[in-house]
């Protein structure tokens, strides 16, 4: 790999290894506080635990590379070497993994902390849980202000490796393509989001009660809606993709499982779970260690 692509392959796995960290333990809070590890029995757990939604949306962002992140700087160095080398396939198909990723994360988000209120009686994660959580935070916050202390750190590995380091300032990158600056992609995000947000409090708010009684005063049952919020999220996304993949990939797949699961069966009969079995191989083996030293 190039000293580029290896930066950005440093930095993204960093990245990752601290917003994977985040989503974890934020699933740790939620299954703690409700004693639930289904998305389908979870939803509108944004407003009972604020922080820890926060924390989950801000990993989320870095792993969908949003600006606010360093997740961005990485991502943007990653495709910056791609290009570099003129990879014109990888490049768009590294894109499009981007977008996957965001879109099954964004799942959890969705099923967990928005949709229908399921729990009333829940708090807050304790003071303790939520410290780690925005520890863990922290770095991906800084490193995005300041991705050359990143670089920095990467300086001595790169140098291990007979590679150069990238040139690089204290907000600033630079390649051979083009120059990210830290500052002019925050100042341009906010610059696009202040609009935006004064366009979305100015615009009238007609508010209606979901339980509004349209039956001219006759009494009736409201029945709160039985399906989740997240469930056949991407059922749009699999019309449009399946009729594609189901003549090739999907008979391809099936194969491959029928395959594995033919050679854990036969593995399963092996490995049975009774210990009387375990002795009999242990002595079985020990014949043969024997017998084989004899005939040596």
């Amino acid at each position: 790999g190039t000293p580029l692509a290896i930066t950005g392959a440093l930095f993204q796995a960093f990245n990752h290894a601290f917003f994977k960290a985040i989503l974890f333990l934020a699933a740790g809070i939620v299954a703690y506080r409700t004693g639930k590890w289904k998305i389908s029995e979870l939803g509108g757990l944004a407003y009972k635990m604020p922080f820890t939604f926060m924390a989950a949306l801000f990993a989320i962002f870095a792993l969908a590379a949003i600006p606010i992140t360093s997740g961005f700087a990485a991502k943007w160095l990653i495709y910056e070497a791609a290009i570099q080398q003129k990879y014109v396939f990888i490049a768009p198909i590294m894109l499009i993994a981007g977008v996957g990723a965001f879109l099954y994360s964004f799942r959890i988000l969705y099923g967990v902390f928005l949709g229908e209120n399921r729990h009333d009686n829940v708090e807050e994660a304790p003071k303790s849980m939520i410290a780690a959580l925005f520890i863990l935070v922290m770095p991906l916050m800084i490193f995005v202000v300041f991705p050359g202390y990143m670089l920095d750190l990467m300086k001595p590995a790169l140098q291990a490796a007979g590679m150069e380091s990238i040139a690089h300032t204290k907000f600033a990158i630079e390649t051979s393509l083009a120059k990210y600056n830290s500052i002019a992609v925050l100042i341009t995000l906010m610059v696009a989001m202040i609009p935006a947000f004064i366009i979305y409090k100015a615009r009238k708010h007609r508010i209606t009660s979901f339980e509004d009684n349209y039956l001219a005063g006759e009494p009736y049952e409201f029945h709160k809606p039985s399906m989740h919020a997240a469930h056949n999220f991407y059922k749009p996304l699999k019309n449009v993709i399946l009729p594609y993949l189901e003549p090739g990939a999907t008979h391809y797949f099936e194969k491959i499982y029928n395959g594995i699961k033919c050679a854990s069966n036969a593995v399963r009969r092996i490995y049975t779970g009774y210990v009387q079995d375990y002795a009999i191989y242990v002595v079985l083996f020990l014949l043969f260690i024997v017998g084989w030293l004899i005939w040596i």
